[in-house]
């Protein structure tokens, strides 16, 4: 059984950014292809390697909450698979189903069966003959990412309830516990029309977005860097708030604002830096109007977006503009 090597490269890619910059990975059981072309979305792995590089990123992070983390991390190449489904797709029950088969083809150690019942509709993941420690991982993964693209297709905010075997009490809201590992929601919303991306022209910004992480990762290993490349993996595409940063590190706030006042810095200075060069980055694109690169941002209000870049760059963003 084959899977996309770019299921493993996640995992180490959270790896590095929870180590502060040690490769600690037997490189020597990775092979040189594999290490070559975890990036490029063709390469393929067989289960046991995928399993001994998976067991090696657990033993060196040591946390049980391992598989919620890395679909939490995932956000940004999230947005990248659901606007390729949204092109395809005018339904969630439609994108669901082009979903299940990007899985099948690509991580096919993990089922996904569907049943419904009394309005509800639930999926159930599961792996069989596999490691219980490393299903878990994958499987909480999975589900994280299943639920989180289940809120970003839909228009109208969405209830969903997560179920796992080892729920307590550190897990997100959304989860209880069950004795499988399982998303429900109301029937209803698999009817519901899809969100449209295309406004977003996502095409352009996920990869955008990804070309602008290797950049930082070829600048120091400073903890302050670590937290640039988290930041923007987890945008959805605005940046997130503190805490889901300083969890994806396993940090309190209170710890993760300590390690970067060491550095001189502070959360909001960081993501102040990035988003002035995610502005100019954006202005460059004639599918964005002013107005969405300050939606695309997080801001509220144009006005708050305006005010920001004029003290970034001593002009308007339309001078700017005018200027590229």
């Amino acid at each position: 059984m084959q899977i996309l090597a770019v299921h493993l490269q996640a995992f180490i890619n959270y790896l590095s950014i929870r180590q502060h910059g040690k490769n600690l990975l037997d490189n020597d059981r990775l092979p040189t292809s594999l290490s070559t072309h975890l990036h490029d979305g063709h390469t393929v792995i067989s289960t046991d390697l995928f399993y001994d590089i998976l067991d090696q990123v657990r033993l060196q992070l040591q946390d049980e909450y391992l598989g919620l983390r890395v679909g939490s991390f995932l956000n940004l190449n999230a947005l990248g698979l659901i606007y390729q489904i949204s092109l395809q797709a005018t339904s969630v029950e439609e994108g669901l189903y082009y979903l299940r088969n990007f899985v099948d083809a690509t991580l096919p150690i993990v089922q996904l069966d569907s049943r419904l019942s009394q309005g509800r509709y639930t999926i159930q993941l599961s792996i069989k003959d596999g490691p219980n420690h490393l299903s878990r991982i994958v499987l909480e993964c999975v589900q994280t990412i299943i639920m989180k693209e289940l809120r970003m297709m839909c228009v109208k905010g969405i209830e969903i309830q997560a179920r796992s075997p080892y729920y307590d009490s550190h897990y997100p809201e959304d989860f209880t516990y069950g004795k499988h590992h399982e998303i429900e929601f109301e029937n209803i919303v698999l009817k519901s029309t899809i969100r449209s991306y295309r406004k977003h022209c996502l095409d352009y910004l996920v990869p955008q977005y990804l070309q602008f992480i290797e950049r930082i990762k070829m600048d120091d290993e400073t903890f302050a860097n670590k937290v640039k490349i988290a930041a923007l993996n987890l945008a959805t595409p605005a940046l997130p708030k503190l805490e889901q940063v300083a969890e994806n590190f396993n940090l309190s706030p209170r710890t993760f604002q300590r390690i970067l006042a060491k550095e001189q810095l502070s959360f909001r200075m960081l993501t102040d830096s990035l988003n002035k060069e995610l502005a100019l980055l954006l202005l460059r694109h004639d599918g964005y109007a002013i107005a969405d690169i300050g939606y695309l941002l997080g801001y509220a209000e144009p006005a708050s977006f305006l005010h920001s870049f004029k003290k970034w760059y001593g002009q308007a963003p339309g001078a700017i503009k005018r200027q590229l």
